[in-house]
C-alpha cells in the first residue's frame, strides 16, 4: 500500500501547490474577475484543488495508520474538506452569479472529471520538492521513515 500512498500523496502535494500558486477562483478574496476567466494549471483538473489535497491527505493517512484516533481525525478532514467545497460552489453561485457558473461548467468537481489535465510546471515542480521534503522530515512528525517503506 505504500507505493500507492506515495503516488496519492505526490498528487494531492501537486494540487496543493497548485491551488496557491495560481488564481484560484474558489479560494477567499478572490476578485470576482477570476471566476469568469479559463481555467488554468490544476483548475483544470478539478475546481477545488486545495480541498480534494486535504481530502486526499486524510485518506492516505486514515487509511494506512489504522489508529481509532488517526482515523477519527482523517475522517473528519475528508468529510470537512469535501462537504466544504460542495457548500462553496452553492455560496460562490450566489454571490458571482453567470461568472462562477462559467467556471463551473468549465471545471470538475472530481479530480478529472473533465479528462486529463496537466498541472502545469509550477505545480508539478513545487509538488515534487514539497513532497520530497515532506517525505524527509516525516520521521520528525512522528510518522515512519517513507524513504524505507517505498
Amino acid at each position: 500500500a505504500w507505493p500507492v500512498a506515495a503516488v496519492v500523496m505526490l498528487f494531492a502535494m501537486i494540487l496543493f501547490v497548485g491551488s496557491v500558486t495560481a488564481p484560484n477562483p474558489a479560494l477567499m478574496g478572490t476578485p470576482t474577475a477570476a471566476a469568469g476567466t479559463a481555467p488554468r494549471g490544476v483548475q483544470r483538473i478539478t475546481r477545488h484543488p486545495m480541498m480534494w489535497a486535504f481530502a486526499l491527505w486524510a485518506i492516505v493517512h486514515g487509511g494506512l495508520a489504522g489508529t481509532s484516533r488517526t482515523v477519527a481525525l482523517a475522517g473528519a478532514v475528508a468529510i470537512l474538506a469535501l462537504v466544504g467545497a460542495r457548500l462553496q460552489d452553492g455560496k460562490k453561485r450566489a454571490q458571482l452569479g453567470p461568472a462562477w457558473g462559467s467556471h463551473e461548467a468549465a471545471t470538475s468537481f472530481v479530480p478529472f472529471g473533465r479528462g486529463f489535465a496537466m498541472p502545469g510546471w509550477i505545480a508539478l515542480i513545487g509538488g515534487v520538492v514539497l513532497f520530497v521534503v515532506a517525505t524527509g522530515v516525516h520521521p520528525l512528525a512522528g510518522g515512519p521513515n517513507l524513504w524505507g517503506a517505498l
